[in-house]
């Protein structure tokens, strides 16, 4: 059986997509399971402790001087 042009289009915008999916998932790497760390946390105590991210309380006085 010969194919038209059309069908020969239709062929091709078909199978051109099938064969890049297909080509991209025998290439594709199998997912592996994560690896879960250890449930134990070690703290580090020489670290400083957090400061206060506001630089001013705000305050009813502060209000008033802002203006």
């Amino acid at each position: 059986m010969v194919f038209s042009r059309r069908m020969a289009a239709l062929s091709a915008v078909v199978l051109i997509p099938l064969g890049i999916a297909a080509t991209s998932y025998a290439l594709a790497d199998s997912p592996a399971s994560p690896k879960v760390p250890s449930q134990q946390v070690e703290l580090d105590h020489g670290s400083p402790m957090p400061t206060s991210t506001q630089a001013h309380p705000q305050g009813p006085a502060a209000r008033r001087h802002s203006g």
